[in-house]
């Protein structure tokens, strides 16, 4: 790790100490004024290779926030990536993801009272989640299946399918203190 922070610090110019810490991954990061704000910013897909990884509802969850006069973007159907990325994340009041590289890579920017991790049964959280990020997840006897790609679900993705649209708003209206 110790290689790679160097070698990151080199490409970058970056000439301050970065500390070893499992808080954050370490990005390069500028505020972009032009980037506008909004109440939920999500990531609404895994990667390729673990679409078992993949929340059903955001949909519906996109139509409710709507409803309720919540803005939201989201980071994926829009594909933003790199600085602007972390900036659309920065600017959110609240930061909806899945388990997957982008909360890694948004890990500097978010604490306990501003995200929320919809975590399926690929891994428990504590595999990954060294972080701050508050998780939603279902309980599975096949969790930690690490599934990718080139093998089905057995157990239906009950992981990610009985995680409902619900749970998921109230939590985001709780981090918002929005009472409906």
């Amino acid at each position: 790790m110790q290689i790679a922070i160097q070698i990151f610090k080199k490409k970058y110019n970056i000439e301050k100490e970065i500390k070893l810490t499992r808080k954050f991954v370490p990005v390069n990061f500028t505020k972009d004024s032009h980037i506008p704000n909004y109440d939920v910013v999500m990531v609404t897909k895994s990667g390729f290779w673990a679409p078992v990884r993949n929340w059903p509802y955001f949909t519906e969850l996109k139509q409710r926030l709507s409803e309720l006069k919540i803005t939201w973007f989201d980071l994926t159907e829009n594909k933003i990536q790199n600085n602007d990325f972390l900036n659309y994340v920065h600017k959110s009041k609240v930061f909806v993801t899945l388990e997957t590289g982008a909360s890694h890579y948004a890990s500097q920017f978010v604490n306990n009272q501003n995200s929320l991790v919809i975590q399926s049964g690929y891994c428990h959280n504590s595999f990954w989640n060294f972080y701050d990020y508050d998780v939603i997840s279902h309980e599975t006897q096949c969790q930690g299946c690490f599934i990718t790609h080139k093998a089905q679900c057995f157990n239906g993705q009950k992981c990610m399918k009985n995680i409902n649209v619900e749970l998921v708003l109230n939590k985001i209206l709780e981090k918002l203190n929005v009472k409906i």
